[in-house]
């Protein structure tokens, strides 16, 4: 268990580089770089010790990752499909998993009240529940032989932690104020009763305030990261409508397109957002550009677009913190600590380490239109459905059509649209389609054009934008004439033969 520490200040110097390591940044650019990173006040790391409970419980990565891979075996998750499936799922496995994720968790959960009760100068009568000696759980015991045909034993789900807190400061970092969101209180973890904070006690410095050992639910398979950070930021439905208004129309956006992007970067974040603890790796802006393991995702397009389009722009809040990209869409980033380039995955690595590197995402999607500019020229591009082709059946016959031609509606363009950003595509569309068409005896795909609510309906995964009454919706199905081999059949279908 670690021991809760004072704040201290980090200072840190540069070491020589060898010229290989100074491919982007110059010397002198390197030099002003790391004078400006290190001079006093500039960043500070400490122990987050802000509440009454200071230990925490939260997931494991490696618990997460194992996680994945179970979710994978039964087909479940992002992971399904790459990953061999089992022949068939025990009915055995869940109920162990669940009760082993719960056993783990209780365990922390009682490390940590006991922690938090010696931190607080309480001592706990020996053999009450807060001594940390009992879960209230049973221990499930070893995994199910059928599942440990296919995996390893878990690691532990659940740890107790103190998390740390990290202040990053630019020379135009918003002012301090007082505000919830600076007091982390966790007192479902621990099972104590938390104080009401007094905010004018609650001292904020301002800038950037960071948190890692994000909170999530037990049963998350995408954590990677236990020193990454989130900030949701403000969310785009949130904005001024004309501010917004304003950006889509130099974005090239149409007024549609406009809308289906809003409703979607509500499952994602603003145009400041980050997040540096998942499966994306380094994430930020309105649909969560992701740098992904390579450090060439979506994201290293959106710096690659914000370069070429304003270089200026680009310089100002990028390079000259310490953040570069390469040609091939590769992002760069200067190790504030030796003075090293680090490129690619390194430079993934690099910025989930430093928050200071992180903050400069936040701050450019505060205050730079350009860089908002750059997001939604490139979620068009990357992601929006409309262009994309997609192949299925209509009565036996193979079809190739664009998206936008059968899936009409701002709601089915958002589902789309939704599922390529979390999934990176949406692999069952044809399926759908031909399943429908099948269903409903559709003879051409222009007939099933008039089906789209009811494909739309099939499609949907974490919200439903049929519900959504900003978007244009699918018409009704039953306008269709056509019925599904479930229903009375109506319309035209085919004509029966023979006796």
């Amino acid at each position: 268990m670690r021991t809760p520490k004072k704040w201290i200040l980090v200072a840190t110097g540069a070491a020589a580089l060898t010229p290989a390591a100074q491919a982007r940044f110059a010397p002198e650019e390197r030099d002003a770089i790391l004078a400006f990173w290190n001079a006093p006040g500039r960043y500070s790391v400490g122990d987050d010790l802000r509440s009454n409970s200071p230990y925490l419980v939260r997931q494991t990565a490696d618990g997460s990752k194992w996680q994945w891979s179970y979710d994978a075996l039964r087909g479940v998750g992002k992971g399904a499909g790459k990953v061999t499936r089992a022949k068939s799922v025990d009915p055995a496995w869940e109920p162990w998993v669940k009760a082993k994720v719960a056993y783990d968790y209780a365990v922390a959960g009682q490390t940590a009240l006991a922690a938090n009760l010696k931190w607080r100068g309480i001592v706990p009568v020996p053999g009450s529940p807060s001594d940390g000696t009992e879960t209230g759980l049973l221990d499930p015991g070893p995994m199910p032989a059928s599942l440990a045909a296919y995996l390893p034993p878990p690691p532990a789900f659940a740890q107790c932690v103190v998390a740390k807190r990290y202040l990053v400061k630019f020379d135009d970092s918003p002012p301090g104020k007082s505000s919830l969101d600076v007091v982390n209180l966790d007192p479902a973890s621990v099972r104590l009763v938390a104080p009401v904070p007094d905010l004018t006690k609650t001292k904020d410095p301002g800038g950037y305030d960071y948190v890692d050992h994000v909170e999530l639910r037990p049963r998350n398979s995408y954590f990677r990261f236990e020193n990454g950070v989130r900030k949701a930021g403000l969310a785009v439905k949130n904005l001024d409508p004309a501010v917004l208004q304003d950006l889509s129309t130099r974005a090239g956006l149409s007024d549609s397109e406009s809308r289906v992007m809003r409703a979607v970067s509500m499952l994602e974040g603003g145009f400041e957002s980050v997040n540096t603890y998942d499966t994306g790796f380094l994430s930020v802006g309105l649909i969560q550009f992701a740098a992904q393991s390579t450090g060439t995702g979506s994201l290293g397009a959106v710096l690659r677009r914000l370069r070429d389009d304003n270089p200026e722009a680009f310089q100002q809040d990028f390079r000259r913190y310490g953040i570069d990209v390469a040609d091939d869409r590769q992002l760069v980033a200067l190790d504030l600590r030796t003075g090293e380039e680090k490129t690619g995955p390194d430079a993934v690595a690099t910025i989930i380490d430093d928050k200071r590197l992180t903050a400069v995402f936040q701050r450019a999607g505060e205050r730079c239109d350009a860089y908002r500019l750059a997001q939604l020229k490139v979620a068009k591009e990357w992601y929006f459905p409309a262009d994309d082709t997609v192949k299925f059946l209509v009565d036996g016959n193979a079809v190739s059509m664009r998206v936008g031609d059968l899936v009409r509606s701002e709601a089915g363009l958002a589902t789309l649209m939704e599922q390529k950003v979390h999934k990176g595509g949406y692999p069952t569309l044809g399926p759908t389609l031909t399943a429908v068409a099948s269903e409903y005896r559709v003879l051409s795909p222009e007939q099933l054009v008039s089906l789209e609510a009811v494909v739309v309906q099939r499609m949907k995964d974490r919200m439903d934008f049929l519900q959504d009454p900003t978007l244009s919706q699918p018409p009704a199905a039953e306008g269709s004439g056509l019925t599904s081999r479930h229903g009375t059949r109506q319309g035209r279908g085919r004509r029966k033969t023979g006796g």
